[in-house]
């Protein structure tokens, strides 16, 4: 095989897994992170030198990432394998049901199929298939992350949590159609509360699994360069990277980062690019001198902009972090979280929120519309023409994305 250069351009979890592999093919890999440590947005919250995860942050076991560093001597001093659990709450439906087994909106209403045809891949027409009742109900709730849904592809309905609902009432009628149909089993659920889930986890969290993995990268002369911006420049038909003003060289490049700068040097058209607004509450709680394991509860709500609780145990410390959808104004915390631990108390869960309870304000673009899926394919059908691996951005999860990146090195390198 011939070396080839490469540039990554991001260093999250994807652009450090795509370093790892072609290194281990022979490749020179050079990644350009604009931020100052690794990480991307997997990076742990810190505050007063307490380190909370950012939200129910895991690896797959059988992602890439975790496939190349399980054979390294240090795997076991930075990754734990756990089980991780889930619930739900929901009322949007009317009647308040709690699952300690099932992460997805549940509804005991009658199930009542629309069988209209799906013309297209919008997120509205998904919705539109469920029962009159759970259509209405979803449609509105939402709309507290802040964009038309009529214009989102249908694959954020997992981004938003309620990819499959759950007609507790209707198990025999969901079976049935779920046999007749690709569609229905795409929208319909029977949950499998027998299925153990395992993760990987970093043992002292993300920054030090980061931290960990830069010694891996100058041991293995993975070159990373932090605190570098990229320009992509536009000349004579061709893309080039520029860092601190100085043009890259490589023959292929990896964007495991932001799409927009380079899509908007290729003149595609301007993505929609969906921006929604959350408000996270952070602290260390004490739950009767328990250990917490790994559990989160998605939360569909009418009475409040809960989106998430995740409990986790970290430094031998039971913590939590609690996601709330700003939808666009401003929300009350003190009442978000007293309904919280009355959602809490549903799962068993009385606990004490020790002080200091810290907030963050972040914005998440983790939604796309279906002018954006169709930019992004745009870019996949040119992408081995201008040497250029996209990050697969519409893809769900970290698993995948690596997966895309792989199957593209491997395709084009």
């Amino acid at each position: 095989m011939e070396k080839k250069s490469i540039a990554i351009i991001g260093a999250g979890l994807s652009g450090c897994a795509a370093a790892i592999y072609l290194n281990k093919l022979g490749h020179k890999v050079t990644i350009y992170e604009k931020e100052k440590k690794l990480g991307g947005v997997a990076k742990d919250l810190v505050f007063e030198d307490n380190i909370y995860f950012n939200g129910p942050n895991y690896l797959d076991p059988d992602s890439l990432l975790i496939n190349l560093l399980k054979k390294e001597s240090f795997f076991n001093e930075i990754i734990e394998m756990k089980e991780i659990s889930y619930g739900s709450y929901t009322d949007i439906f009317n009647d308040k049901v709690v699952s300690k087994k099932f992460a997805h909106p549940i509804s005991l209403n009658k199930l009542i199929i629309n069988k209209k045809k799906i013309k297209s891949q919008s997120l509205l027409e998904r919705i539109n298939l469920y029962s009159p009742n759970e259509r209405k109900a979803l449609i509105s709730w939402g709309k507290k992350f802040g964009y038309d849904i009529s214009k989102l592809h249908k694959n954020c309905s997992h981004l938003m949590g309620f990819g499959r609902i759950f007609y507790k009432n209707e198990e025999k009628k969901i079976l049935d159609l779920k046999k007749k149909s690709n569609i229905y089993d795409e929208i319909l659920a029977i949950p499998n509360f027998k299925k153990a889930n395992k993760i990987c986890i970093p043992i002292n969290g993300f920054n030090f699994f980061f931290k960990r993995l830069e010694k891996y990268f100058h041991k293995n002369a993975i070159d990373f360069k932090l605190q570098s911006k990229i320009n992509i420049i536009k000349d004579n038909n061709k893309i080039y990277f520029n860092c601190s003003e100085k043009r890259i060289k490589a023959d292929f490049f990896i964007l495991a980062s932001n799409p927009i700068p380079l899509l908007r040097g290729l003149n595609f058209k301007k993505l929609d690019n969906p921006a929604a607004k959350f408000e996270l509450v952070v602290c260390d709680v004490e739950n009767c001198n328990k250990k917490f394991e790994n559990f989160y509860i998605q939360v569909f709500s009418k009475k409040s902009n809960l989106f998430r609780i995740y409990l986790f145990n970290i430094f031998d410390k039971n913590k939590i972090v609690i996601e709330i959808l700003k939808n666009n104004r401003e929300i009350d915390v003190k009442k978000e979280i007293k309904f919280a631990k009355k959602i809490l108390s549903q799962f068993d869960f009385k606990l004490t929120f020790k002080s200091p309870i810290h907030t963050q304000k972040q914005i998440r673009h983790l939604l796309f519309t279906l002018n954006d899926y169709k930019t992004f394919m745009k870019f996949e059908n040119i992408s081995k023409k201008i040497k250029i691996i996209g990050g697969g951005w519409y893809l769900l999860g970290s698993k995948l994305k690596m997966d895309h990146i792989k199957n593209e090195i491997d395709n084009l390198i």
